[in-house]
């Protein structure tokens, strides 16, 4: 791909928040009302991207692990607060990249986040959420001042019916050099005892999160298909052959997925799916252009491990 000319600093994604897997575990159920007052809930997910060629020659694969650790307390019948730690590990590999020089770009990539949650039960089925969160995410080697990611979601539902949840959220972050805004559709619907169509996975700096159709089987299973859009950023290696700037991947994961419960507090998850509309970009510093290359629909295959209690 030719250098271009970097795009404007301010970009805008509006989307329905089909609201990753490789992006972190869907949540557990939610606490009961009659359940604890402080609940919490810790989630492990390691997933693999196959290779798949990129357009310009050469190709691309990747790894990532995603940890996942919150407590949620209910103060009373209206008011819930709670916390959210995360950390993500990305393992990039490329081959003879053409359109980067031959070079691999970055390499390992990590993120690591801190969030709170405060929800409010409204009238007549109501209930509001605002999520502040920052985040850190960058290569190794990269400057820390470089990689912060700040911002909120805020959003609205309302229970329509016994079956039926719907509302609207709003999402606007601080990412990497770039204000992101994007407002996005929330549902839980139990079309029957079996079938459901739910937003499986949270809105945030990455995008939206998806929506998912499931339809649960005997003895605790589960099955489900659903996709999202995913768009990560991050300070690159100082020391790198960009010499700093920023690195960008963007797709859209569709999946399948198969689960077990183990009882009422824990759970495993298998995915299987691939990356459709895949592209990498680099960005110089001080404005000195960016490289792009779109690569293959990719496979991915992926496991999550979560508990609560």
């Amino acid at each position: 791909m030719q250098k271009k000319s970097r795009a404007p600093a301010r970009r805008t994604i509006i989307a329905l928040s089909f609201p990753a897997l490789l992006t972190g575990a869907p949540a557990l159920a939610q606490q009961a009302a009659d359940g604890p007052q402080t609940s919490w809930a810790l989630s492990a997910t390691t997933a693999h991207q196959f290779g798949a060629d990129l357009d310009s020659g050469g190709d691309v694969e990747a790894s990532r692990v995603f940890l996942n650790a919150s407590a949620m307390r209910r103060i009373d019948a209206r008011f819930e607060a709670g916390m959210n730690l995360s950390y993500q590990f990305d393992d990039w590999t490329f081959g003879n990249p053409a359109a980067f020089g031959n070079v691999a770009p970055w390499g390992d990539i990590h993120r690591a986040g801190i969030g709170l949650r405060l929800g409010y039960a409204g009238e007549n089925g109501w209930r509001y959420a605002l999520a502040p969160a920052v985040q850190w995410a960058g290569e190794s080697g990269a400057d820390t001042d470089d990689g912060f990611i700040y911002g909120a979601v805020a959003s609205a539902t309302k229970a329509f019916t016994p079956r039926l949840t719907l509302g609207l959220g709003l999402a606007v972050f601080r990412d990497i050099e770039e204000t992101e805004f994007f407002p996005y559709l929330a549902v839980s619907w139990n079309i029957t005892d079996q079938l459901k169509l739910a937003n499986p996975f949270a809105a945030g700096p990455a995008g939206p999160g998806g929506l998912e159709f499931s339809y649960a089987l005997d003895n605790g299973r589960d099955v489900g298909f659903g996709a999202a859009f995913r768009r990560y950023r991050f300070a690159l290696d100082s020391n790198g052959p960009s010499g700093g700037g920023i690195g960008e991947s963007e797709s859209i994961p569709v999946f399948l997925r198969a689960s077990q419960n183990f009882g009422k507090a824990s759970r495993l998850d298998f995915y299987a799916g691939a990356m459709f509309n895949g592209k990498l970009t680099v960005e110089f510093p001080n404005d000195a252009g960016e490289i792009s290359a779109d690569y293959d629909t990719a496979p991915f295959i992926g496991i999550t491990l979560g508990t609560r209690f």
